[in-house]
């Protein structure tokens, strides 16, 4: 590129976390939460993706999963699959 004179790289990498337990990590956090019930949602993750199936009462509540999943350290994609019930 002409005129160019220098570049900087300000780029950072993030350290992947944990993959082998990230479902169990999910589930746990859900768990702290009052509105998830451990019978009706299932976490299942598969390297980085992360996959929620199940039901629950209302849209908040499948938005809430949906960010929680998103918030564990590991997950690279969230697979919202809960029905409405």
């Amino acid at each position: 590129m002409h005129g160019v004179i220098g570049v900087s790289n300000d780029i950072t990498l993030k350290p992947r976390g944990n993959v082998a337990n990230l479902s169990d990590d999910i589930m746990t956090a859900m768990g702290r939460s009052w509105l998830f019930d451990k019978e009706t949602v299932h976490v299942r993750a598969e390297g980085g993706k992360v996959i929620l199936t199940g039901t629950v009462p209302n849209w908040h509540d499948r938005m809430l999963a949906t960010t929680t999943a998103w918030s564990a350290a590991g997950t690279t994609d969230v697979e919202n699959d809960l029905a409405i019930a």
